[in-house]
């Protein structure tokens, strides 16, 4: 069932911001190009037609929604969108006209790449509008929210774990079989990042930092002598990783 999710979740890694990315950006007009990829209006039309169609995934997953539920709703969306637009205006205005833009912009790396995924994906774990839900919708309309999120986290960390095992070693090295095995033996010792998006953004470290979680005895028999010497430099480069990620909160507080 992973596999099946390939397709949709190859769009989402093309937006993924490159923390070494540096720009080519001659005046400031460009800078709206550089966060939405086409012009302020056409992103906010993309916004708008984005928030329609989570509206119409909520009511489906909910098993409907009353009027007054989805106008509470579009609001809080709205808001997402404007905080998106105000943020980048404040950006684009912070920029000094008698320097290099591009000096600029690549020197504030980590906040474009921040706008930047915000303005591709202004309504998810994160948003006023998926905050907003407990207190619009109903207990029941709530739970089948719930169940519909964590069954994407669930499979979404699953094709992660399972991605980068299998992209973590030449086939010779890693074979199938053991892939498959140290997968399961991941995704049964570990539970996913509570923002589905995460495991999709993250996932080598993710995968390695949830690695080094586990103890030594549950894995080293699934391992021959060169695979365990793999598998501890995964390891190795988890424990590596785990400031990264709680800084860029991935994981709740008991991480």
């Amino acid at each position: 069932m992973v596999w099946r999710l390939f397709t949709a979740v190859v769009a989402l890694c093309l937006f993924v911001p490159s923390a070494q990315a540096q720009f080519r950006i001659s005046n400031i007009d460009e800078v709206e190009y550089l966060i939405f990829r086409t012009t302020r209006q056409d992103a906010i039309r993309r916004m708008d037609r984005a928030l329609e169609r989570e509206l119409v995934r909520l009511g489906e997953v909910a098993g409907g929604l009353t009027d007054g539920q989805r106008f509470r709703l579009q609001l809080a969306g709205m808001a997402d969108r404007q905080q998106v637009l105000a943020d980048f205006d404040s950006f684009k205005r912070s920029l000094r006209s008698d320097e290099p833009v591009a000096l600029q912009v690549n020197s504030r790396l980590e906040e474009v790449g921040d706008l930047r995924a915000r303005a591709e994906q202004v309504f998810k774990a994160k948003s006023v509008l998926q905050k907003s839900l407990s207190s619009v919708l109903t207990a029941d309309q709530m739970a089948r929210v719930e169940a519909a999120a964590d069954q994407l986290r669930n499979d979404l960390y699953e094709y992660a774990v399972r991605r980068t095992m299998m992209n973590a070693r030449p086939s010779t090295v890693f074979p199938p079989e053991f892939q498959k095995a140290m997968s399961e033996a991941i995704l049964a010792e570990t539970n996913p990042p509570r923002n589905p998006d995460d495991s999709l953004k993250y996932q080598q470290q993710i995968t390695c930092y949830k690695l080094a979680q586990i103890p030594e005895e549950k894995l080293r028999p699934l391992c021959d002598g060169q695979q365990w010497e793999s598998i501890q430099q995964m390891r190795t480069n988890g424990v590596q990783y785990a400031e990264m990620l709680r800084n860029a909160d991935v994981f709740g507080d008991d991480e």
